[in-house]
């Protein structure tokens, strides 16, 4: 399975980056972290974005656990047509018949 979110940790005031990807059961590590308050965003497909402010300690090892919300799911779908034409110019109504539909016609006889 792929890994499912991705986490950003910003030291506030410093704005210095530090980025994590969850494996397969959510667990994530980032090592050697200096103390200090951080911004921890969590981002994954199909869910809200999770953001909270934490402050680690030193020498401390933290455990989170982070609840996902579910988001709204997104959808495109395009639709491509070509433009019928109108004769904007006369009013004459026009249409188009195909080969088939000709041969099929029964043959003119002119019966006077």
């Amino acid at each position: 399975m792929k890994n499912v979110a991705l986490l950003c940790m910003t030291q506030v005031g410093t704005e210095v980056k530090r980025t994590a990807t969850t494996n397969a059961s959510g667990q994530f590590t980032i090592p050697s972290i200096p103390p200090a308050t951080y911004r921890l965003t969590v981002e994954a497909a199909g869910f809200k974005t999770y953001v909270r402010d934490a402050t680690l300690l030193a020498d401390e090892n933290g455990s989170l656990q982070i609840p996902m919300q579910l988001g709204q799911s997104q959808e495109t779908v395009t639709v491509e047509a070509t433009a019928t034409l109108v004769n904007t110019a006369t009013p004459v109504l026009s249409q188009v018949i195909d080969r088939s539909r000709v041969i099929e016609l029964p043959p003119i006889s002119r019966d006077w």
